[in-house]
């Protein structure tokens, strides 16, 4: 019988000055649920990172697009664009309106209250937000590797970030640990991202969206539920900073994004991007080719260890997206 997984979060947040601290005005206990079902649902890292981001920088509902509310977990097309449709049409309104109005869960009413807000949050000029996170998680199933001496480190997990927030510039440093490995931070991603003079620039590691995932798309589905119209007419371009300990499916280097009014009605959205980044891999020497990528992200054992950054992948692109109000 396999014994569920312990896990354990701790998050540190320092606010110099009068920065307004959303995370100080959640239920604690509400939160706690969300972030239980999170955890059985998507071996929390993804979810999470999406959740405490929106957190530090909640979306104005009045002015959200829908596909800026469908980044938020639980949210489909259809559900994000009934809740900007019923805002924007509707003067005063709460939370509360909101999930009764629309039926709302308990768990995508909380997360609306955290990732949203109805009234533009005023941030004071050049104040700080420094978030630390840290979370550790032990299985206690017996694992084979560990048995039989296979894997070379602990059977500890540990996932640390810190990340900086200004009204300027936004950077984060990720450090994570999986049972079996030897280093605290056996894998460490970051980025810096700036917005300057409208174009926004990113630095480290990032991922990017576009052609409804048959261009360029995250690592997980669209999302499961009954909705199954959404995915398919999901159209989501965009480029974000990478900040999941998960280890492939994202680039690094630099992208740069910028949008450009071509009318009253309609705007051009243009995307430039290199990245560097070494792979695992399987390569035949005597062939001189590979011949398998590994995608697991786990480094426990010697064969795993000696595969680890043994290709160099390459890339560079760009991506135009046309948008209209008239359509």
């Amino acid at each position: 019988m396999r014994i569920p997984s312990i896990v354990v979060i701790v998050a540190i947040i320092l606010l110099p000055g009068l920065l307004p601290l959303r995370a100080q005005e959640y239920d604690a206990e509400a939160f706690e649920d969300i972030l239980e079902t999170i955890a059985q649902e998507s071996e929390v890292s993804p979810l999470l990172d999406a959740v405490d981001y929106f957190m530090q920088h909640p979306l104005l509902l009045r002015q959200a697009k829908a596909k800026e509310l469908m980044l938020i977990p639980g949210f489909s097309s259809r559900t994000a664009r009934a809740v900007l449709t019923l805002v924007k049409n509707t003067p005063l309104l709460t939370y509360e309106d909101i999930a009764q109005e629309l039926n709302l869960s308990p768990e995508q009413t909380e997360l609306l209250r955290l990732c949203t807000s109805l009234e533009a949050v005023s941030i004071p000029s050049g104040a700080p937000t420094l978030l630390y996170r840290v979370r550790t998680r032990q299985r206690f199933n017996d694992v084979r590797g560990f048995e039989e001496r296979l894997f070379e480190g602990s059977p500890f997990e540990l996932y640390q970030r810190l990340s900086v927030f200004t009204p300027a510039v936004e950077a984060s440093i990720t450090a994570e640990k999986d049972a079996g490995e030897v280093s605290v931070a056996d894998f460490i991603s970051g980025y810096v991202r700036s917005d300057i003079a409208g174009t926004t620039v990113l630095l480290g590691d990032y991922s990017l969206q576009s052609g409804m995932g048959s261009i360029l798309w995250r690592q997980f589905g669209a999302r499961k539920g009954a909705d199954v119209l959404s995915p398919a007419t999901t159209t989501v371009t965009s480029l974000s900073p990478y900040r999941s300990a998960i280890e492939q499916n994202f680039f690094r280097g630099i992208a740069v994004q910028r949008s450009f009014a071509i009318a009253d009605s309609s705007s051009l959205l243009a995307s430039l991007w290199y990245s560097s980044l070494r792979r695992a891999a399987t390569v035949d020497t005597v062939l001189g080719i590979t011949t398998a990528l590994d995608a697991d992200g786990y480094f426990r054992t010697r064969a795993e260890i000696d595969r680890r950054g043994a290709l160099r992948e390459q890339a560079f692109g760009g991506l135009a997206e046309w948008n209209s109000s008239l359509l």
